[in-house]
C-alpha cells in the first residue's frame, strides 16, 4: 500500500492580513488542526480560486510543490503546475512571460526524476501572480 500526503493550500481572505494556510480542504475552509479530545478545529476561510493540492514532490531546495505553483528549470524556462484529469497526474505547462494562460494541450508529467534532472525550483504561485497584477493595475 502506497502512503502519500494529501493536503491543500489556500490563501485566506477577509482577514487583517492574508497568508497561505495548509491542511485539509473542507468546503471553503482549510482546516489546519483538529483537536481530537476537545473536538475543536482551527480553520480559516480561503479564496477557492487559490486552492491547490500538494503534489507529493519537493523542488531541489526541498520546498513543497503545489498545484498552481510557478516553476523554473535551470535554463530559466517557466512552467505552471496543473492537474490534468485525462492524465490523472500533475503536469507542467509552459507559462508565458505575460502570465496569461490559454487552453493547454501539451504538458509534461511532473515526477521526482524530472525535478532532479531539470533542477526545478518553485518561484511563485499563479494566484499570487494574479494578485500582484491586480494591485499594479489599481
Amino acid at each position: 500500500m502506497m502512503k502519500r500526503t494529501i493536503k491543500f493550500r489556500g490563501f485566506t481572505k477577509d482577514l487583517e492580513y492574508n497568508i497561505w494556510n495548509y491542511g485539509f480542504l473542507v468546503g471553503d475552509c482549510i482546516v489546519e488542526y483538529i483537536f481530537e479530545k476537545s473536538g475543536l478545529t482551527l480553520s480559516n476561510k480561503v479564496d477557492l480560486e487559490s486552492v491547490g493540492q500538494f503534489t507529493g514532490l519537493r523542488d531541489i531546495n526541498h520546498r513543497e510543490i503545489y498545484e498552481s505553483d510557478i516553476i523554473q528549470d535551470e535554463s530559466e524556462n517557466t512552467y505552471l503546475v496543473v492537474y490534468r484529469e485525462g492524465f490523472t497526474s500533475f503536469c507542467l505547462i509552459n507559462f508565458p512571460c505575460d502570465g496569461t494562460i490559454s487552453y493547454y494541450r501539451d504538458c509534461d508529467n511532473l515526477t521526482k526524476d524530472k525535478v532532479e534532472r531539470d533542477k526545478l525550483v518553485v518561484v511563485g504561485n499563479y494566484y499570487e501572480h494574479i494578485l500582484k497584477k491586480e494591485l499594479k493595475n489599481n
